[in-house]
């Protein structure tokens, strides 16, 4: 690992004493998902309601109403993702660049 770090070091310095005037940049980027949606009917879902695999069937109560024939209404902002792109300086006349990109999820505990 020392080596490595070295190495790393050592190109580091050589890319950019071999670099023309062009300055690294960053720039970011990303998004926070918000789903709304409404259903008609209870369900079978997975991941605390995010993905429902299919309707709940019919359950009679003692007057013969079924009680799974209610409506819901939902809003979940629970999925984000958050980047980079690094334009660095030329080396040696290749162009150098970096992509950094996290996604997240929340879950409900």
């Amino acid at each position: 690992m020392k080596n490595f770090f070295l190495f790393f070091m050592a190109f580091t310095a050589f890319a950019f004493a071999q670099s023309e005037k062009t300055s690294p940049s960053i720039s970011f980027f990303g998004f926070l998902k918000t789903d709304v949606f409404m259903d008609t009917r209870e369900g079978v879902s997975i991941r605390e309601g995010h993905f429902l695999l299919y309707p709940q069937n019919e359950n009679l109560d003692a007057q013969g109403k079924d009680i799974n024939d209610k409506a819901s209404f939902n809003i979940l902002s629970i999925q984000s993702r958050l980047g980079a792109k690094i334009s660095g300086p030329d080396v040696l006349g290749a162009k150098t660049s970096a992509l950094l990109e996290g996604e997240f999820f929340w879950a409900h505990r």
